[in-house]
């Protein structure tokens, strides 16, 4: 398996049990989020990145962040998944987020899991050309829990064929990334 930076590759063995479910252009953010003047900000930590962009009208403008990992197959760019954490405002409960392709079969949650904890299952809000979008409020104890994970994850959704499909998460690197994330 080999790291990227911001992404976590996959084995194309991983994607064999997948069969039909071909990767697809994967959005990156929220095509409404609103876009102010200045500059996007970005950084890397371990398999996990930082994105943080203007919001709002100045003199209100301010830096929205979240911090993502894209799961790519060995040997395509596209991403296989996208998953993502961030919060509206300090104020905001965390939030994750998971784009996959629109393969996938409803109403079955994506689940998130670590180190044998019980999964965290992420509901599907929408389809668009080429994602899906699964997401849940994310609670202090779990985030906690997948700051300090040394172990892989996994990423679980049912296809539409009706088949479980799972491929694996990293955490390196997320507790720096959501460090950097309440400095910005």
């Amino acid at each position: 398996m080999l790291m990227m930076r911001g992404s976590f590759i996959v084995s194309s063995m991983v994607v064999a049990a997948i069969a039909g479910l071909a990767p697809a252009r994967v959005l990156g953010a929220d095509a409404r989020a609103p876009v102010g003047p200045g500059p996007t900000r970005s950084a890397s930590f371990g398999n996990w990145a930082l994105n943080c962009q203007p919001v709002g009208q100045a003199p209100k403008t301010r830096m929205l962040c979240e911090v993502l990992q894209s799961i790519v197959v060995e040997g395509q760019k596209d991403p296989l998944a996208r998953i993502a954490i961030g919060r509206l405002a300090a104020d905001q409960p965390w939030h994750v987020t998971v784009v996959l392709p629109t393969n996938i079969a409803l109403p079955h949650p994506v689940q998130l899991e670590t180190d044998g904890n019980a999964p965290l299952e992420l509901g599907w809000t929408r389809c668009v050309p080429g994602a899906c979008f699964a997401e849940a409020d994310l609670k202090a104890d779990v985030l906690a829990q997948w700051r300090v994970a040394t172990a892989a994850g996994k990423v679980t959704f049912v296809d539409a064929n009706g088949r479980a499909v799972s491929f694996p998460m990293s955490f390196k690197g997320l507790g720096s990334a959501m460090d950097a994330m309440a400095a910005s």
